[in-house]
């Protein structure tokens, strides 16, 4: 099989699996995972990792409450009814609101617990550590599986270089829509504005740039595109930027 040929299928096999999206089983049953070890792990931290042996079966018993607790709020607010790749700041808010109302209903069941002994009660301590260690680990799975889909289907070699005017939720908002694009490639390099600074800040994990280093961007990146995604653009702002593009053809 030729070189070209290999490539082309590859290409094919790429292509194939970015149309598809994740399975909610394979999110769901990595949620359960999550939740488990949370458990696990906060009744760790609560006994200094000396867990006594009267307190395993309290232990199984709050992985089974934790977990149907956890994936009955995820239900109700469907948190599986997005795509993984296309997780954004509203997604992510929702998963804390999500998490948070479960925390809440724990420590009710753990009172409830209390005062009518009709069940194992919750440690206090356990439930406010499993809540930091899942909404850590949910929500960074969630980032991770984002990202690495960007990484392996957006970020390619064609793609287009851009630079975005603005660095506030407005810019936020353009390049998580810029690089989920299904139909075009972007990849943006960094933003920039006209907020006078004096250290180097960041967006997204990008360099906030000062409106002054415009050209030196466009060179060093190659740039191809500049999107405005600030309300407030002034006309000097705007036409300087324009003079600045077409100088750089």
């Amino acid at each position: 099989m030729s070189t070209f040929s290999r490539l082309r299928k590859l290409v094919r096999i790429k292509q194939g699996i970015a149309e598809k999206t994740t399975p909610r089983w394979i999110l769901f049953l990595a949620d359960i995972g999550i939740i488990g070890f949370s458990v696990y792990l906060a009744f760790l931290l609560r006994f200094n990792f000396r867990i006594p042996k009267e307190n395993y079966d309290l232990m199984l018993f709050a992985d089974i409450i934790f977990i149907l607790v956890r994936l009955t709020f995820f239900s109700f607010f469907k948190v599986y009814s997005h795509i993984i790749r296309y997780t954004g700041i509203t997604d992510l808010r929702r998963l804390f609101i999500t998490i948070t109302l479960g925390t809440v209903t724990l420590f009710c069941l753990s009172i409830l617990g209390r005062l009518t002994n009709a069940f194992p009660i919750l440690p206090f301590s356990v439930i406010a550590i499993e809540f930091f260690i899942s909404l850590y680990l949910i929500s960074n799975l969630r980032i991770l599986a984002k990202s690495f889909y960007l990484l392996l289907f957006n970020y390619e070699l064609n793609s287009k270089k851009v630079l975005i005017f603005g660095s506030r939720d407005l810019a936020v908002i353009a390049k998580e829509a810029l690089e989920l694009n299904p139909s075009r490639k972007f990849k943006v390099q960094a933003f920039f504005d006209s907020q006078p600074r004096r250290k180097k800040n960041k967006l997204m994990g990008l360099a906030i740039h000062h409106i002054s280093d415009l050209q030196n961007l466009i060179t060093k990146y190659k740039i191809t595109h500049v999107v405005f995604a600030d309300r407030n653009t002034s006309d000097d702002e705007k036409e300087y930027i324009a003079e600045i593009c077409i100088q750089q053809d």
